[in-house]
């Protein structure tokens, strides 16, 4: 029973980060989880929460999709998945997951102090890269998100309409990273049933941190998500 009420509060906090922000569930309900549950428990389970969370809030936000500005990274994105859950797994996670992480950290500090995106990462050739990493990652350990948020947030587009986008490649990448979890026997019905008990818990929170999300004017929005982004890179250097 207090298994399932900390697996549960796991999940409401991630929910609601990712609500805001739109990124970080994976990064928080792993993280924590993995300590509790071990990691082959916890990223299956993982990949059932994140689901619920990002197809709904995909469509809370179906209107804010820019669709041309999607299609390259999903088609790479998915086409990458199972080459991450075949062979990312023999390579050193944590120095995968702390190169990112430094990354991250940097280019928040930048944007941060200087107030301005880094037109590095919207050049048209990021997309490319951005995805193919994210499937890698996506495959390997369900956090496809890092890549994929430093191409969006710095972006030409407004940021609703980048954490919308966002939340259709997540959905997208989210089918063929079930797939291959399924064909590699790392998902079975057991944890896909655990996850499922947890969904009407994740919609929840996952609505308020929306709510909360489009309440926040333009200017605070952004400052939350760079807080976020630096954060979020602190944790994937030292949590490696």
């Amino acid at each position: 029973m207090v298994t399932i009420i900390f697996i549960g509060l796991v999940f409401s906090v991630a929910s609601l980060v990712h609500g805001v922000c739109g990124f970080g569930f994976s990064m928080i309900s792993v993280g924590i989880l993995s300590l509790a549950l071990g990691p082959k428990t916890a990223v299956p389970l993982d990949v059932i929460a994140s689901a619920a969370n990002c197809f709904y809030l995909t469509w809370l936000l179906r209107k804010d999709i820019v669709w041309r500005d999607t299609v390259v990274i999903i088609i790479l994105s998915m086409l990458f998945v199972p080459f991450g859950t075949l062979y990312l797994r023999h390579i050193d996670a944590s120095i995968v997951i702390r190169s990112l992480g430094a990354v991250i950290l940097i280019v928040s500090i930048i944007t941060i102090f200087k107030k301005k995106n880094l037109s590095i990462f919207a050049h048209r050739y990021s997309k490319w890269i951005a995805g193919a990493i994210s499937g890698l990652l996506g495959g390997a350990f369900n956090i496809p998100g890092p890549p994929l948020v430093l191409y969006s947030y710095n972006s030409h587009l407004p940021l609703r309409n980048a954490m919308a986008n966002l939340q259709l490649i997540f959905s997208a990448m989210t089918f063929m990273i079930i797939f291959s979890f399924w064909k590699t026997d790392l998902l079975n019905w057991q944890i896909v049933g655990t996850g499922a008990a947890f969904m009407p818990l994740i919609i929840l929170f996952t609505f308020v941190g929306s709510f909360i999300s489009r309440w926040l004017k333009t200017q605070y929005l952004s400052t939350v998500i760079n807080v976020s982004l630096l954060l979020l890179g602190i944790t994937l250097v030292f949590r490696g």
